[in-house]
């Protein structure tokens, strides 16, 4: 009686052990499967942000609350899984992750006090890793909220500027039903009042209250990383009075 007890205690402590191992190695999986890279550039003028291993990416952002109420970031997200679908087996792809949310925390340039803590919607499509290289795909997440800016905005006097850091993860599901979590990224944000207005849109105009003929050249988001035409602007005069 004694021997079997003692084997049930083995078995079981065994079982126990393999379980928790196998635990910890999936959490850890996890977190290698799933990464960003970084926040992308468009490619050209046409807004497109191709879902390529090198796409170009920013080192920082930038964005103007002179105009912006929001400041988006394309982010590059990598999928490590090994493909394992099989035509043959009629066996269907189980490891394209499907984007569901992402998790956002804006901190002050030390760090040391987070002005925003929030969770948003997240869409995006990673497909399977061939070989040795990531599958790749893009999820657009806004990281700073109308509220964050227009509390940034009434801090800040014209021309002035305040360095922040973003702290973006994104999280989904398998094909197969697993749920993922990506790593974190953190991103250098330096937010302004008018920094970013371009004033010289209304060079051969009397004000910035007109419109040049052929239109005016915007980027893909108005008021980041891109001079802001001074006709977008309600009050144009503190700037380029």
């Amino acid at each position: 009686m004694r021997r079997a007890s003692l084997l049930r205690l083995i078995t079981t402590a065994t079982v126990l052990a393999a379980t928790t191992m196998l635990a910890t190695a999936s959490c850890a999986d996890n977190d290698s499967t799933l990464f960003i890279k970084g926040s992308m550039l468009a490619s050209g003028n046409e807004c497109v942000f191709e879902a390529e291993g090198d796409a170009p990416l920013l080192p920082s952002g930038t964005m103007d609350v002179a105009y912006a109420s929001t400041y988006v970031m394309p982010l590059l997200i990598g999928n490590q899984l090994i493909a394992r679908g099989d035509a043959d087996k009629l066996r269907t792809e189980t490891a394209r992750i499907v984007i569901r949310g992402a998790v956002v925390n804006v901190l002050s340039a030390d760090g040391n006090a987070s002005l925003a803590s929030f969770s948003t919607n997240a869409g995006g499509f990673v497909d399977p890793a061939s070989g040795t290289d990531p599958g790749w795909g893009v999820s657009f997440v806004n990281v700073i909220s109308s509220g964050l800016a227009e509390d940034l905005r009434g801090s800040l006097a014209p021309l002035s500027s305040e360095e922040l850091n973003i702290s973006v993860y994104v999280y989904g599901d398998t094909l197969g039903g697993d749920e993922v979590e990506s790593s974190t990224l953190t991103f250098p944000l330096y937010v302004c009042n008018g920094c970013l207005v371009d004033c010289s849109t209304a060079s051969d105009f009397d004000d910035c209250t007109q419109f040049p003929q052929d239109g005016l050249e915007l980027s893909c988001f108005p008021g980041q990383d891109a001079p802001i035409p001074c006709q977008l602007l309600t009050d144009p005069d503190q700037f380029c009075g």
